[in-house]
């Protein structure tokens, strides 16, 4: 698993998705498995792995779960200014989806997976005060009512970055985690 990191980036959505990390392999450890079946790390959008405390020690090349935890935006403009800054990160997660791998957007996150080009012709959610600008970057996406995440061919959004942990769950199900 892997999460996008940097400036304006939401912190607190994905660090309770690392607790819910490292509760798991604690779980597995109680049940006897010798290693821990979860592997996480943070990089940047540039592509620099950036380590942190409580985060396994073993790099994951290619992850099957990318999160993009979002940013704190304050308009629709300024998100695409935060979009246009980082969007180095579209091409890891076309490759990550392009693997078999599921990519993970929370909130304003889902912005960077329509610049990717991952939400044309998929349903999707988008927080309400951004789908302007979400519209304008997946003129294609297929905008889901009265949902609060969706997911669509390994492609997960949620409108709300309080739904993490919930989501996440949903995401290591999927993988075969049980």
């Amino acid at each position: 698993m892997e999460f996008l990191t940097g400036d304006d980036m939401l912190e607190g959505p994905a660090a309770a998705m690392g607790v819910v990390l490292r509760m798991t392999n604690q779980l597995a450890q109680l049940r006897g498995q010798q290693l821990p079946p979860l592997a996480w790390q943070w990089r940047s959008p540039a592509g620099r792995v950036q380590r942190r405390p409580g985060t396994p020690a073993r790099r994951v090349s290619r992850p099957d779960v990318l999160v993009v935890p979002g940013w704190v935006a304050r308009s629709g403009a300024h998100l695409n200014q935060l979009v246009l800054r980082d969007g180095a990160a579209c091409q890891r997660l076309r490759a990550v989806h392009a693997d078999g791998g599921q990519v993970v957007a929370l909130h304003t996150g889902v912005a960077l997976l329509g610049a990717a080009g991952l939400l044309d012709d998929r349903a999707a959610v988008a927080p309400w005060p951004f789908i302007p600008r979400v519209m304008h970057l997946a003129p294609r996406v297929r905008l889901a009512d009265n949902e609060a995440w969706i997911e669509d061919e390994r492609v997960w959004t949620a409108d709300s970055p309080t739904l993490a942990t919930e989501l996440l769950l949903r995401v290591l199900a999927t993988c075969g985690l049980r």
